[in-house]
């Protein structure tokens, strides 16, 4: 009997044993447990965190989008505007080309009066094609005071008299 209380008492004491093992145990889990329950709220912290930091970011994009569709918007004004403006450069272009195109049809009709001038100044006739030729009115030149015969529908014994 004794060897039977000796059993039970090492069954005892090996119980008690492995319930002080599972209270050592059971609490490094409770220890690891806490440490766990930390660190998940210091991640819920930073998962707060990170979603603040998305909903900045959501709207720095959306204000970078509506940025852009500005831009975009701009740069079509700007296109139009430059297409306007190349228009507008053809027109000028166009219109200088005329003008230095009339320039210089006015330098020839200047010489040509310069011309007139001279031979006037000389008392050399004028015929009547270069009056036509620069389309001066004839009405105007008959009281010049140089000497300047117009002949416009006077008979041929008329004309010679007026001739030098």
């Amino acid at each position: 009997m004794e060897h039977l209380l000796h059993k039970i008492l090492a069954t005892v004491q090996n119980t008690e044993k492995r319930i002080s093992n599972l209270e050592t145990d059971m609490s490094a889990m409770k220890a690891d447990m806490d440490t766990m329950k930390a660190d998940m709220d210091t991640m819920k912290a930073e998962m707060g965190t990170m979603k603040a930091d998305m909903a900045t970011m959501r709207a720095d994009v959306d204000t970078l989008k509506a940025d852009m569709n500005t831009m975009k918007a701009e740069m079509g004004t700007m296109k139009a505007e430059m297409g306007t403006m190349k228009a507008d450069m053809a027109t000028m272009k166009v219109k200088i080309a005329n003008l230095e195109e009339q320039v210089e049809h006015l330098r020839g009709r200047q010489d040509e009066m310069y011309l007139i001038l001279r031979g006037w100044e000389e008392d050399r006739p004028i015929t009547r094609s270069a009056l036509d030729k620069l389309d001066i009115e004839v009405a105007r030149l008959k009281n010049h005071r140089h000497a300047l015969h117009i002949h416009m529908g006077e008979p041929e014994s008329q004309r010679q008299k007026h001739l030098p």
